[in-house]
């Protein structure tokens, strides 16, 4: 995780000890929003969701979560996240 996104995803209450909460909530948090189809290339379809993700602090941002159905599946896999605007 770059030192930006690190820092972000810290200050939400996630950390590399405890990447299967973020996991968890993206899924939960993420994956329940419309999400936004990409370029699809010769690996799949890709998609972006713009949502506002709650953190195990209580606290929240924007965050643009990016996925991916890979070619021949049916179901997304995570790519990245970062903070709205950045």
């Amino acid at each position: 995780m770059g030192r930006f996104k690190a820092a972000f995803f810290l200050a939400l209450g996630y950390s590399s000890e405890n990447w299967r909460q973020l996991e968890a909530d993206l899924r939960s948090q993420h994956l329940s929003q419309d999400a936004t189809p990409e370029e699809r290339s010769q690996y799949g379809q890709k998609y972006t969701i713009r949502a506002t993700l709650v953190g195990p602090s209580g606290g929240s941002a924007d965050v643009v979560s990016v996925w991916v159905v890979p070619t021949g599946e049916e179901f997304p896999r995570f790519l990245t996240a970062y903070q709205e605007g950045r």
